[in-house]
């Protein structure tokens, strides 16, 4: 399933919340949104990702702004086994993880792709993702696809997941 979501109909309907109540058995979602949405207190992607309580495959690509703290009631889907970001939507990577690893036990994510542009991220702490990373204990694998030229770097900056063999640069 594919939610699109005009800008118009998206800041009248808290990202289409009525739309995606109407469908609890959802279990792969992708999510792409256009435009770019600066205005605190943000968009409220976490909350709406978990109002999809059977989803097990989530993509989100082409995300610009600011995403807001999820409320206490955000609970990642409980089955999510795939997670695939993409352009902008990586930012979002660390405040997933770590709600996944709060609300989730044990987290039941086993893959996880990235496409990035690396140029975007150079200042990202991402010793703090190789760790969270660990936390998973059913994650097989770890996509990359940001160009082979910046393997090395990322297998150095990753060190745990390149040890552990679940660490793929494409």
């Amino acid at each position: 399933m594919t939610l699109g979501c005009p800008d118009r109909t998206l800041r009248r309907a808290f990202f289409c919340t009525g739309f995606s109540t109407g469908f609890p058995n959802v279990t792969r979602l992708t999510l792409s949104f256009v435009g770019r949405y600066y205005v605190e207190p943000g968009v409220p992607l976490l909350d709406m990702i978990s109002l999809f309580p059977a989803l097990q495959e989530l993509y989100i690509s082409t995300f610009g702004g600011i995403v807001s703290d999820p409320s206490p009631q955000a609970v990642p889907p409980p089955g999510l086994r795939r997670l695939e970001l993409a352009g902008d939507a990586f930012g979002l990577i660390l405040k997933w993880m770590m709600l996944l690893m709060t609300n989730l036990s044990p987290p039941t994510l086993e893959s996880l792709t990235m496409d990035l542009t690396l140029l975007l991220y150079r200042n990202m702490d991402w010793a703090a993702l190789d760790t969270a990373l660990q936390r998973f204990p059913r994650l097989q694998n770890v996509l990359v696809k940001c160009g082979r030229h910046h393997g090395q770097r990322l297998y150095e900056a990753l060190p745990l997941l390149a040890t552990s063999g679940m660490l793929s640069i494409k």
